[in-house]
């Protein structure tokens, strides 16, 4: 256990697997974490209901029963197999014309940079049920903005925490983080909302007017049934999309990286995918059970570089004691793959920081089909 400060924030540290086991067991049934007070004031200024990653307490408790059923189950996630496998597709397709534009004829730049967007399309096409452009030659124009406003929110973000406030009215990182978010969430709503981005084809049909009876399906419907927990459901589909972008790519990222770095592994785990899934077979959700060294270096990729570092909590309900220490509630705890011969060795930018630190760039050559 140890301390840390960041910004106005006093952080008592957890490294230990049987301390955070006392504290789960005492968190209670509403675990809350760290308040993202920085979200919340936009909210507040914009006049916007909460979402997922903003309520706490029993409304949270609420919506979080709703979304398990459907969309964090992992045998419900099973069901998206053909949405993300079609995704995958256009990325095999986007590999190619990046391989193909390099001087080498094999090198990919900025891996990072094209898995966001890959991210970014899988689960918009979930929850959107449209495509919105990510993996095409030219983006689309709305895409572009959303994409570069969730980076900017996030960069902005860290201004906002360790600058003063009366520096809001001084600098312009203030206003520009709240413009971000005016943007992720206009991209989700409807037209004119917010900055007034406009919606990609078949989002903007996606929440219905008052009064229509639109015929919507699959998640689409699912998730406006969260619109009886909320005045808004376009709320509750913009708030998903910047973590889940984060989660895949970041991990995806870095799993391709060491594959590249140690040649022995990849082998072997190509090996073991061809073994499953033969030729040209696209494989499907049952497959994965299929392929124990792909879950370990998911696994490991994860252990090693977590998307999300650092998991707070804000005991509420009662007092808690964890390592021989007293807490009194209301306190915060908290293809084949080859290196870029012309680059060097990619860290994380901080051990709370997990992303690269400069990009990845990653040679992939054509193998030769097994005999």
């Amino acid at each position: 256990m140890w301390k840390s400060t960041f910004g106005k924030y006093k952080n008592v540290n957890i490294g230990s697997p049987e301390i955070l086991e006392q504290l789960l067991r005492q968190e209670g049934k509403y675990p809350m974490r760290s308040d993202m007070a920085l979200w919340k004031e936009h909210r507040d200024i914009r006049q916007l209901p909460y979402g997922l990653f903003t309520e706490e307490g029993e409304r949270w408790y609420r919506l979080r029963q709703v979304l398990n059923q459907r969309m964090l189950k992992p045998s419900e996630a099973m069901l998206y197999t053909g949405a993300i496998n079609e995704v995958v597709s256009d990325l095999m397709a986007r590999l190619q014309v990046e391989r193909a534009g390099s001087p080498s004829g094999v090198l990919v730049g900025d891996v990072t940079s094209l898995l966001y967007r890959f991210a970014l399309e899988g689960i918009s096409y979930i929850l959107f049920e449209t495509r919105i452009g990510c993996l095409e030659q030219e983006i689309p124009l709305e895409t572009r903005h959303f994409i570069d406003a969730v980076g900017l929110m996030l960069k902005n973000s860290i201004f906002a925490t360790v600058l003063p406030q009366w520096s809001r009215e001084l600098l312009p990182f203030w206003n520009r983080y709240l413009g971000n978010w005016d943007t992720i969430f206009a991209f989700g709503l409807c037209p004119g909302r917010g900055a007034g981005v406009r919606l990609h084809p078949g989002v903007a049909g996606m929440v219905p007017r008052a009064g229509s009876r639109v015929a919507l399906r699959g998640e689409q419907f699912y998730l406006l049934q969260l619109s009886s927990l909320k005045p808004s459901p376009g709320f509750q589909i913009s708030q998903p999309s910047p973590s889940v972008r984060r989660l895949t790519s970041n991990t995806l990222s870095w799993a391709l990286y060491h594959l590249a770095r140690s040649p022995e592994t990849q082998t072997s785990l190509y090996q073991e995918v061809n073994s499953v899934v033969p030729g040209e077979r696209i494989p499907g959700a049952q497959d994965l059970a299929k392929m124990p060294l792909l879950r370990a270096i998911i696994k490991e990729t994860l252990r090693l570089y977590p998307v999300v570092p650092t998991n707070a909590r804000v005991m509420v309900e009662k007092d808690v004691i964890i390592g021989g220490y007293h807490f009194p509630k209301n306190i915060t705890r908290t293809f084949e793959l080859r290196p870029d011969p012309r680059g060097t060795e990619v860290k994380s930018v901080s051990r709370i920081v997990l992303v690269p630190n400069k990009p990845i760039n990653l040679q992939f050559i054509a193998r030769q089909p097994a005999p």
